[in-house]
């Protein structure tokens, strides 16, 4: 035992994650490419073209915006009856739903909030906690995804994003971001980056040409 090599094992089980996850990003995928298409056929087209205005006037979960819901019954009805990303089509609501479903359901709250004028992905987890009947962990895991999303859970992120304004301009340095992302966890020097974003100024683009890069401070040395 004392010549045991765990790599093996470590590298199979790194695969079979992959594996898993490969399950979760298909199906994300395809309810991505098929979300709300119920809406784009009858009885729920012409529902939505009168209401959809009038909501997006209203404040969320107020007297108003009820009171609407209750006129689209039979849009709603069709609708939640053909979408499982609403706790409506289940019998037990989110106790019924996959992590799937949760995924989709959180990305169309999130979506549907920055429809309203005075919209807030909080206020809407707030309203539906209370209107779904969510444990306070799950509620918990949806404002945590909130503040990954926005930066405000990430000390280095949050300085990042500053430095976007001037890295912005290079749509290749966002993909670059992801790998100076993992360099933090591999203790890479953002020095070595650095030298080799000056580097990429030998190429032909006439911006990076004229664009001095002395130094990036993405939050850490």
């Amino acid at each position: 035992m004392g010549n045991y090599n765990s790599r093996e094992e470590t590298v199979k089980h790194m695969d079979n994650v992959k594996e898993k996850l490969k399950y979760f990003i298909g199906e994300i995928y395809d309810r991505g490419r098929m979300h709300d298409t119920s809406k784009l056929e009858s009885p729920e087209k012409e529902i939505f073209d009168e209401y959809t205005p009038k909501l997006k006037g209203t404040t969320y979960g107020s007297d108003e915006y009820k009171e609407y819901l209750k006129e689209m019954k039979v849009a709603l009805d069709h609708h939640y009856a053909n979408n499982r990303h609403h706790p409506e089509h289940f019998e037990n609501g989110i106790n019924d739903m996959t992590l799937v479903d949760l995924v989709e359901m959180f990305a169309d709250w999130n979506a549907a909030s920055e429809r309203h004028g005075d919209g807030d992905m909080m206020k809407s987890i707030d309203i539906n906690a209370v209107r779904f009947g969510m444990s306070d962990q799950l509620k918990q895991i949806f404002i945590n995804t909130i503040k990954a999303q926005r930066g405000e859970s990430n000390e280095w992120y949050r300085n990042f994003r500053y430095n976007s304004k001037i890295l912005g301009r290079f749509s290749w340095l966002w993909r670059l971001s992801l790998f100076l992302r993992r360099s933090k966890r591999c203790g890479w020097s953002c020095n070595d980056w650095t030298w080799k974003i000056r580097k990429l100024k030998g190429s032909s683009d006439p911006f990076l040409k004229k664009t001095k890069v002395t130094n990036l401070s993405f939050g850490w040395n």
